[in-house]
């Protein structure tokens, strides 16, 4: 029996017919798609559908699940934005698996020496995230989620330090992300 060639995305492999008969063996020699499943929770279901000198052809067990789960959201970076004497903005960027958020904490840290009345602000995310995640607009960003926080300052914006952001949907809460002002 003579070879096929198979190509890749990345890789070329040249299977006999007796591994083509077994997705395993294929995969094992490092042949493979690849495959970026992204960051929306949910089941993604792959079925290979080889072909042989121009016929299809369905390896058994050619079919494999990936299954990506609901989790806390994640803060992928914290910025401070557009800035003036009396004014500034904080700036999340991160991802939600289920689509949802509930809450974005932030808590300011004065610089040393230095004290804010007020350090902590949570802000309810709910109807907002509903709303953002359920327009058609969403979509082709998947779960990624960019908030922007405009906070107007009374007194001296030179006393604040930084900014630690934290969000929560159902599943729990994410780890801290700080910037620095």
């Amino acid at each position: 029996m003579g070879q096929h060639r198979i190509q890749g995305v990345s890789d070329e492999f040249i299977p006999s017919i007796d591994q083509l008969a077994d997705l395993d063996s294929i995969l094992a020699e490092g042949f493979g798609p690849e495959v970026q499943v992204g960051t929306v929770a949910g089941i993604i279901t792959l079925n290979m559908v080889l072909s042989v000198e121009g016929v299809p052809f369905t390896p058994p067990n050619s079919s494999r699940t990936i299954t990506i789960n609901r989790s806390s959201p994640r803060v992928s970076s914290v910025s401070i934005g557009a800035r003036s004497d009396s004014s500034f903005e904080v700036s999340i960027i991160g991802y939600s698996t289920p689509r949802s958020l509930s809450q974005v904490t932030l808590r300011f840290t004065p610089k040393p020496g230095g004290d804010l009345p007020t350090t902590t602000f949570s802000l309810d995310l709910g109807s907002t995230s509903t709303t953002w995640y359920q327009s058609l607009s969403s979509i082709q960003y998947g779960s990624l989620l960019k908030i922007v926080v405009p906070f107007t300052v009374q007194g001296d914006l030179s006393r604040l330090g930084s900014v630690a952001v934290s969000l929560t949907n159902r599943e729990g809460a994410s780890q801290e992300v700080s910037a620095n002002f």
